[in-house]
């Protein structure tokens, strides 16, 4: 009866045994607990060297804290309580023979996505508290560093240098499109020294802006916010100046070319109509040239430009209206010559017919079209602030007869005339 009871349990304690067995054997599919025990040192997994993936095996590894941080470095910041969570080991780190503990994971190098967009949640640290090739971030730069250092994201960052080639203030003239301005101008067509037609054409310019401009302090021209509400942000549309000059309690610029040069000057007549002209027409001519007698001794227009002047001689309300403007005593006003012809602007000026002048010697008339009054204005009306006191002898010399302007001339004419008919003279 023994005998038969032990065989039985020599049969069957295998069959109990093997769910132990199982347990303390078992291996394949079984999360290890995520905690560095160096009394397990001794326990390593060969890598190949050529693994794609890490967090498989090592995800609950991942740091959240700089507390025994082997490597650390003040140089090369990082998210160090995230540890590029989502991103897989790899990315950064090289697969060594074995990783039993932390030094085994040192020497890794976050590679920055090419889709990033944000720097600053890592990088504040490394933000200059100096002036950098004269840009102020304490001031300008307080906002997104990818705003501007985009280039840098090819960089390990180990040292300040590697921000190098970031976006600077722009070295050539911008612009808003949102204030472009749009006008008509009339542009002439000439017959002789007189304007035959007016065409209307449609012209926009660009109210560029010049960031190395002499006309701001160098302080408030590296504060970006000043013009830029959006600049902290990188949005740098839209950008205002004068109008923000004005709000920041700061002066406006006394010269206007370092923006707004020649190109931005207007073609044809421009500004208020004048209906006094004829044909009818605008008032001013920026792009107006020199006319000169060729050798056939008639008036033509020369390549000599008039205007050379700044806006602001004649401009005076910067940023706010081109308007409201006068040429003439401008120039006076700032203590500049006269222009040394009149025809490009004032063809159109002279009056049709005989028109009154008050002469010492009584009432004269003078008609422009009939009497030699169509060359350039400036040869009898020196002074160019006012028509009046133009001087035809002293600039055309004497005339063959006096009767065509000079009425008391023509009564005593007539009256000579009848004189001598009555008394036989």
């Amino acid at each position: 009866m023994r005998f038969h009871f032990t065989k039985i349990i020599s049969k069957i304690w295998p069959i109990a045994a093997l769910p132990a067995l199982l347990f303390i054997f078992q291996n394949c599919g079984v999360v290890r607990p995520g905690v560095e025990n160096a009394d397990y040192a001794s326990v390593s997994f060969m890598h190949t060297g050529q693994e794609t993936s890490c967090s498989t095996c090592h995800e609950l590894s991942r740091p959240n804290t700089t507390v025994g941080f082997i490597g650390l470095d003040a140089n090369r910041p990082f998210d160090y309580f995230s540890h590029a969570s989502g991103t897989d080991c790899v990315s950064c780190h090289t697969p060594q023979a074995r990783a039993r503990t932390r030094a085994d994971w040192a020497g890794g190098n976050y590679v920055h996505s090419p889709l990033l967009t944000a720097c600053v949640s890592c990088h504040s640290s490394q933000r200059p508290t100096t002036i950098v090739n004269g840009f102020n971030h304490a001031t300008s730069g307080t906002g997104e560093c990818f705003s501007c250092h985009q280039s840098a994201l090819k960089s390990s960052f180990s040292n300040i240098s590697d921000w190098s080639g970031g976006a600077s203030i722009p070295a050539t003239l911008v612009w808003d499109p949102s204030q472009d301005i749009s006008l008509v101008a009339q542009i002439p067509t000439y017959m002789g020294t007189s304007i035959q037609s007016l065409e209307d054409q449609n012209q926009a310019y660009h109210m560029a802006m010049n960031h190395k401009t002499t006309q701001l302090n160098p302080n408030d021209l590296g504060r970006c916010v000043l013009c830029h509400a959006g600049a902290n942000e990188g949005v740098y549309l839209p950008g205002e100046f004068h109008p923000s000059l004005s709000a920041a309690n700061l002066g406006q610029p006394t010269s206007c070319s370092d923006c707004h040069n020649s190109a931005v000057r207007p073609v044809g007549f421009v500004g208020h109509a004048d209906v006094t002209r004829n044909p009818q027409s605008k008032v001013m001519k920026h792009d107006a040239v020199v006319w000169s007698k060729n050798a056939a001794g008639n008036y033509v227009a020369t390549a000599t430009a008039i205007i050379n002047s700044d806006c602001a001689t004649c401009h005076k309300q910067p940023g706010t209206a081109w308007k409201s403007t006068i040429y003439h005593q401008s120039l006076v006003a700032a203590g500049l010559t006269q222009p040394s012809s009149c025809i490009d602007c004032h063809a159109n000026s002279r009056p049709s017919g005989p028109v009154p002048v008050v002469a010492g010697a009584g009432t004269t008339k003078f008609d422009h079209t009939n009497l030699g009054g169509d060359g350039d204005c400036i040869t009898c009306h020196t002074n160019q602030t006012a028509w009046a006191g133009g001087l035809f002898h002293a600039a055309m010399g004497k005339p063959g007869t006096c009767v065509s302007c000079h009425e008391f001339a023509a009564q005593l004419d007539r009256w000579l005339r009848w004189t001598q008919s009555q008394h036989s003279i």
